[in-house]
């Protein structure tokens, strides 16, 4: 259901990274919003407003990613793009394979908010070290904006 809520106007992804004033901004804001949104779901006092939180975490979710997409293919050469479209999703798919198993081993031996708690850990470091290491790699189309704005101040 989410997937397709998220599908219904693509273009928002783009809306949200003018807004936010560009595309690593966008990506961090959106996770460091999605990791809040996370941990603080094991302390809803019910699970409807547990699920919906979980719903909201995963619409911010799901505009981070065309924009993320959109930025590597945007710094890559054309020639690595077809290398590079799939290994940003790599480490989704490895902690997929490992999730369940480690979940469940926490879930048995301590409080059952551990592993939502343990992620959005992980979501904060990874917003972190987004940010430490693409703030200053700017897409193409950051680039002609600054080159636009950049001509248009020395009209005036």
């Amino acid at each position: 259901m989410v997937g397709h809520l998220a599908q219904l106007d693509p273009e928002r992804s783009e809306h949200f990274a003018r807004r936010l004033g560009g595309v690593v901004r966008t990506v961090v804001t959106v996770r460091l919003l999605s990791a809040a949104l996370l941990g603080v779901i094991p302390l809803m006092p019910s699970f409807a407003l547990a699920g919906a939180t979980y719903l909201v975490r995963m619409l911010a979710n799901a505009v981070s990613v065309p924009v993320r997409q959109s930025y590597v293919m945007g710094i890559v050469r054309p020639e690595e793009r077809s290398r590079m479209a799939a290994l940003p999703n790599l480490p989704a798919r490895v902690v997929a394979l490992a999730g369940p198993a480690l979940a469940g081993g926490m879930l048995r031996t301590w409080w059952i908010g551990v592993p939502l708690e343990v992620a959005c850990s992980l979501q904060l470091v990874y917003a972190g070290l987004y940010w430490r290491f693409f703030r200053d790699v700017r897409p193409p189309e950051e680039m002609d904006s600054a080159v636009r704005d950049a001509e248009g101040e020395g009209e005036g």
